[in-house]
């Protein structure tokens, strides 16, 4: 990476630091301003200092049309500078300034992922993770006596136990496997304006508006049923496993 680039993303990350904790001193009508700090980690005998990954917060500013100014122009900056280091799209994190609403109802629930595979299906795929390895030994044992092959990848959270595709079909005894996971959850923002009768959908980062509105947070969504669960028969394993594993095809 050149030197010219590695001093721009610092210096958007210096940016991004200090707007957010500017962020932080203003009202908070969801979230909390402990979502805005960097955190700091050890690396090889140095202090690293690491963004937040994600931010979900409503922030109001009071109506003060000053601050409203700079935040408009900070954002705008924070953006130039990111879109001088990187082509990809603007993080989750981003700060968005919106028009002043009426209301904004804040909600969550829990998203999945699912993968189709066969006997065809080449390499590993993930079942559960750890915060620590103090059962992954016991799990592999237990998955390699039935004839599943793993692999226990080292990650930053903590281990991942992964099982080769083609042996869990194996196991089976099915022609096709559905496996289906928890892809974290989704935050989602309706925001009615004055001036349309229908709310906007939007995704909840870091909403920013300029005078404060009836925010209100729904209790989490609670699991629906899916299809799966009433119609396939679920494959069980040895083990306990963060994943679900559908007969799709007997």
């Amino acid at each position: 990476m050149a030197k010219t680039t590695k001093a721009n993303w610092k210096q958007f990350f210096s940016f991004e630091k200090i707007l957010l904790e500017f962020l932080s001193q203003q009202n908070f009508l969801a979230g909390d301003k402990s979502d805005l700090k960097y955190s700091v980690h050890d690396y090889k005998n140095m202090q690293l200092e690491r963004p937040p990954k994600f931010i979900h917060c409503v922030i109001s500013l009071g109506g003060e049309k000053s601050l409203i100014q700079k935040i408009e122009t900070d954002i705008k900056e924070l953006k130039n500078r990111f879109l001088t280091v990187s082509d990809k799209n603007l993080p989750s994190r981003f700060p968005q300034l919106l028009q002043q609403p009426l209301q904004i109802n804040l909600s969550q629930h829990e998203a999945f992922r699912s993968r189709v595979i066969d006997s065809k299906t080449e390499g590993f795929i993930q079942i559960k993770r750890y915060n620590s390895d103090d059962m992954s030994l016991e799990d592999t044992n237990f998955l390699n006596a039935i004839g599943i092959r793993t692999e226990v990848h080292n990650k930053g959270f903590g281990k991942t136990l992964n099982i080769l595709s083609q042996d869990l079909v194996a196991y089976s005894t099915a022609k096709k496997l559905t496996v289906r996971e928890s892809s974290g959850y989704q935050y989602n923002a309706r925001v009615r304006y004055p001036d349309n009768f229908q709310a906007v959908r939007m995704s909840y980062g870091l909403l920013i508006i300029p005078d404060d509105c009836h925010t209100l947070s729904s209790l989490p969504q609670p699991r629906r049923t899916h299809r799966l669960e009433t119609s396939k028969q679920i494959l069980v394993l040895p083990i306990a496993i963060d994943s679900r594993i559908f007969i799709k095809e007997p």
